[in-house]
């Protein structure tokens, strides 16, 4: 890796880090009510990582950040609250995120696709009112 590239993998993962922190705040703020701007500045953080992601051709930090808004498009459909299991399906996903940015190399597949699974297994709609 050249210098200016090295430069700028550590400006991702930088970024990325501060990102994923303000990821966590929001998520947990959802758990109390849905709020359609944190969940929207929520999505925008997850769509950076993924997009600043390809740069380096991290596909498996790409796969679990588009499945995450996925999900993430559905509780927007939903305008409903997350509840505490979904929201620990995020943190989880979140966790798995810092861990792949910050060793992409020793990257759990594994991890990566049971988490894509359970976040498509969740997009399922509310129970009507």
């Amino acid at each position: 890796m050249t210098a200016e590239l090295q430069e700028v993998h550590q400006s991702f993962v930088h970024t990325s880090q501060e990102l994923l922190e303000r990821c966590e705040v929001l998520l947990l703020g959802l758990e109390q009510g849905y709020q359609q701007d944190n969940l929207s500045e929520l999505l925008r953080h997850i769509h950076t990582i993924k997009g600043n992601s390809s740069i380096f051709g991290y596909s498996s930090i790409m796969e679990l950040c588009h499945a995450f808004e996925g999900f993430l498009a559905q509780v927007q459909k939903w305008q409903e609250p997350l509840g505490t299991q979904k929201v620990d399906l995020g943190l989880t996903v979140i966790d798995c995120l810092r861990q792949q940015i910050t060793q992409p190399s020793a990257g759990d597949g594994e991890e990566v696709a049971r988490l894509k699974r359970q976040l498509t297994q969740v997009h399922t709609p509310p129970p009507p009112r």
